[in-house]
């Protein structure tokens, strides 16, 4: 019988944590590349394919996988401040990045 102590079960939610530090940079340079609309598409369909990976996973390593690749989902939040100066007017942009 396996046991699962507070070291291993923090893992999933340090992977969680983990790949947004590689997608967050990264995704802001893919979306000047490619296009804002492209780039949250393709992270959603990550997300998406991360979270039926955790659904169907049988086993504690794709587990992480699943949850590695549903991190990757916060490279979202990089973009959307990129959106706040294309999408709202000039006046309200400092309003738009206010952290509250």
């Amino acid at each position: 019988m396996s046991h699962l102590g507070p070291p291993s079960t923090s893992v999933p939610g340090r992977l969680f944590a983990g790949p947004p530090h590689a997608c967050g940079g990264s995704s802001a340079t893919a979306a000047d590349k490619w296009g804002k609309k492209r780039g949250i598409l393709l992270l959603g369909a990550v997300f998406v394919a991360g979270s039926l990976v955790c659904a169907c996973a049988n086993s504690f390593p794709a587990l992480l996988v699943g949850r590695a690749l549903q991190g990757c989902l916060v490279g979202v939040v990089t973009m959307s401040y990129s959106l706040v100066r294309d999408i709202m007017p000039r006046d309200f942009v400092p309003l738009g990045l206010k952290p509250w």
